[in-house]
């Protein structure tokens, strides 16, 4: 079972703006939507394991 799944808010593990997974494929990528900062509809795909649901641009208080 898949980490991810359409809808979900995801980051870059580099950083960069909140994207939306639109599609997942079977070969281990996820396409993703974003506003970027002229409020265009942008998207990519990405690796799997380069994405994560946390934000890496503001770290988790204890």
């Amino acid at each position: 079972m898949s980490e991810f799944k359409e809808g979900d808010v995801v980051y870059l593990k580099s950083g960069g703006p909140a994207m939306t997974i639109t599609e997942i494929t079977t070969s281990d990528y996820v396409w993703c939507t974003w506003f970027d900062k002229d409020q265009k509809v942008q998207g990519q795909a990405f690796i799997r394991s380069s994405v994560t649901k946390s934000n890496p641009d503001k770290p988790i208080v204890i």
